[in-house]
């Protein structure tokens, strides 16, 4: 479910869950961030919630109960390094300015920070989503942080970065107990990593 692009209200929410549950589908992955906006509430990143455009604590602690009474699990996802131009647009100073999050440590964590704000509002779901797909990677060589992240990493071009972006991100939600999903879009030659 797009909501990172197309927020529902909740009614409409729980309307989707009924009809997992008659169908029998017991998993929801729930898209909540992309460009346009990021729909789950932040106490780090207030400005990232948009009035009217996103979730309060005590509306996704409801749709999990009952989506969960229905033996449906949620599982969400927050985008990156693409799919991000509202976080960019809200903190600049943290995520970036290009088309694509930066790759330097305080994006890092920052981006942990808000993966550990995720697992809070979903602490019964394994599974964490992380985008990563579709990102403009090469506007990072424009990024003097970035460029100075690669050189302090040993980090010899942006596939290599991306592959080591990801990496990072996942191995932090495998350290909080959570299974990460992507959508991959390493190339093989990265593909060890």
């Amino acid at each position: 479910v797009d909501i990172g692009r197309l927020f529902l209200p909740i009614q409409k929410f729980l309307n989707i869950i009924d009809l997992c549950w008659l169908y029998k589908i017991n998993k929801i992955q729930i898209h909540f961030s992309d460009s346009p906006q990021y729909t789950l509430p932040s106490d780090a990143f207030p400005k990232i919630s948009k009035e009217n455009n996103s979730y309060t604590k005590e509306e996704i602690a409801f749709l999990r109960s009952y989506a969960k009474q229905r033996g449906i699990m949620l599982v969400p996802e927050i985008d990156m390094p693409g799919h991000s131009l509202w976080l960019m647009e809200c903190y600049p100073e943290t995520f970036g300015t290009y088309l694509v999050m930066c790759a330097e440590e305080k994006t890092f964590k920052a981006l942990e920070i808000l993966i550990d704000e995720t697992i809070a509002l979903f602490p019964d779901s394994p599974y964490i989503h992380l985008g990563g797909d579709e990102a403009v990677i090469e506007d990072w060589e424009k990024c003097d942080g970035c460029v100075a992240y690669m050189k302090e990493h040993g980090i010899n071009d942006v596939q290599h970065l991306y592959a080591h972006y990801l990496q990072r991100i996942t191995d932090y939600v495998i350290s909080k107990g959570r299974t990460p999903i992507i959508w991959e879009n390493i190339k093989k030659e990265y593909n060890y990593m």
